[in-house]
């Protein structure tokens, strides 16, 4: 159909979640967002959002970090990180770095192109995209698409300690940058045996609990909810003790 005769410049009933130029058709839960909002005027923030599939989990979190940027609270990758199936500690904080150098480079190239602390970390970002596409992983390749691994168990390239460092110089950049609360960081696809099994996001968050308390570093946690006996909430049961405030969409 030609969308543009009935005034359309192209189909208007997209499932895209919200983008950073598609804010303002956000409509709607309100409560929810003054709750969220509140809860992220603080720094080191760890949020969960929790919902079934289809709700706007992804497109309500994508509201929240895109407002937060417009307001400076928030450096706000653009890109949320889809944590698959069988990644490690050191899979998914090499997925945080290179998503959030990548955006760094995209926006503040000028200001950071003579910081030797940026530099160091963006030239590890690359070093490990090249190490984890030669093992066969297109999750962390610059222009790439996020998320995308094959199931296999992660190698480990470098210690997840060196990695928490880079993690924590990146948000101090944020700060200086003007962002009053550093970065604010969005996992998606944390389904509780949909994506991963509950042991295994279970051992994830357990690795990840001490990174998640980095300073200068919020985290928007987004998961599914299945309406079926013994499974809902099971996101927010298994990532609560590492996070503040859940946000429900039953």
């Amino acid at each position: 159909m030609d969308w543009q005769l009935l005034g359309y410049k192209e189909y208007p009933f997209s499932v895209n979640p919200i983008a950073v130029n598609t804010i303002k058709l956000f409509t709607g839960h309100k409560k929810e967002i003054e709750v969220s909002q509140n809860v992220l005027q603080d720094k080191n923030i760890r949020l969960i959002i929790e919902g079934a599939r289809g709700v706007g989990t992804t497109s309500f979190a994508n509201y929240l970090k895109f407002f937060s940027q417009q307001k400076k609270q928030y450096f706000a990758p653009r890109d949320e990180i889809s944590v698959e199936k069988n990644w490690n500690l050191e899979t998914l904080l090499t997925a945080v770095i290179s998503t959030i150098v990548r955006e760094f480079d995209a926006f503040h190239a000028k200001q950071l192109k003579k910081n030797k602390i940026f530099l160091e970390t963006k030239a590890l970002a690359y070093r490990l995209s090249e190490a984890y596409n030669n093992f066969g992983i297109t999750a962390f390749a610059f222009g790439g698409n996020y998320g995308k691994t094959k199931a296999i168990t992660q190698p480990t390239f470098i210690p997840s300690t060196t990695l928490g460092y880079h993690l924590e110089d990146l948000g101090k950049l944020a700060i200086k940058l003007g962002y009053k609360n550093g970065i604010l960081v969005q996992l998606n696809n944390l389904d509780v045996n949909v994506v991963h099994s509950e042991e295994h996001l279970e051992y994830l968050f357990n690795a990840v609990r001490d990174y998640l308390q980095i300073d200068n570093i919020s985290w928007l946690l987004v998961g599914d909810i299945r309406p079926m006996p013994g499974y809902v909430h099971r996101i927010a049961r298994i990532i609560y003790p590492y996070a503040e405030t859940t946000i429900r969409f039953l």
